[in-house]
């Protein structure tokens, strides 16, 4: 695969479209509006961090230099989890009504911070080479 990211990206993108609108048609009616809010906060981190590995997938196509590189593929790669742990985790416990499955909420919150913390430190440091 040419660029995994972008892969990724344009996959989640895809799968918020699909979870929002199944969401909006089927849950709308059978969910509490407090389990609903729970699930379009899901939704919300979902498409934010979707588009954020749109963008980290072409930058890599544009950036040639590794160390940059590899800070994109290490914020890349803590959206995309933080999206499976703090998204899905909540949908899981919006569907099910099984509130236990909010405990992986922290560990995503934790993964988009770090992948924010990584952008942070590729936009102090610039690319290799630079002051």
């Amino acid at each position: 695969m040419k660029n995994w990211i972008l892969f990724v990206g344009g996959l989640m993108g895809v799968l918020s479209i699909v979870i929002g609108a199944s969401g909006a048609h089927i849950l709308g009616e059978t969910v509490s509006k407090e389990r609903m809010s729970i699930f379009e906060t899901g939704l919300d981190f979902h498409k934010f961090h979707a588009m954020l590995l749109v963008v980290l997938g072409i930058s890599k196509w544009l950036v040639i230099d590794k160390n940059s590189q590899r800070m994109i593929v290490g914020s890349s790669f803590f959206a995309f989890i933080g999206i499976l742990l703090f998204s899905f985790g909540m949908y899981a416990g919006v569907v099910t009504g099984n509130q236990s499955l909010y405990i992986l909420n922290p560990f995503g919150g934790i993964c988009f911070m770090l992948s924010w913390g990584i952008l942070m430190m590729w936009g102090f440091k610039g690319r290799t080479g630079e002051s």
